[in-house]
């Protein structure tokens, strides 16, 4: 397959900052500035779905687009 890949920052109209923040932070190239535990990445997502980085409001405008 031959897939184009797109960085999620490269799409903000398609994902929440907050939420690209978090893959990118859990993802990061020096292991540093990762998560440094599984609880820390828990936190971060959990914050996110109770309405943290604007998640849900963004969610609602996707649906309703």
């Amino acid at each position: 397959y031959n897939y184009d890949l797109v960085a999620p920052e490269d799409r903000p109209h398609l994902y929440p900052r907050e939420l690209i923040r978090i893959a990118l932070t859990a993802m990061a190239r020096d292991p540093n500035d990762r998560y440094q535990t599984v609880e820390d990445l828990q936190t971060a997502v959990y914050g996110l779905l109770s309405g943290g980085g604007n998640f849900l409001d963004s969610l609602l405008l996707q649906v309703i687009a």
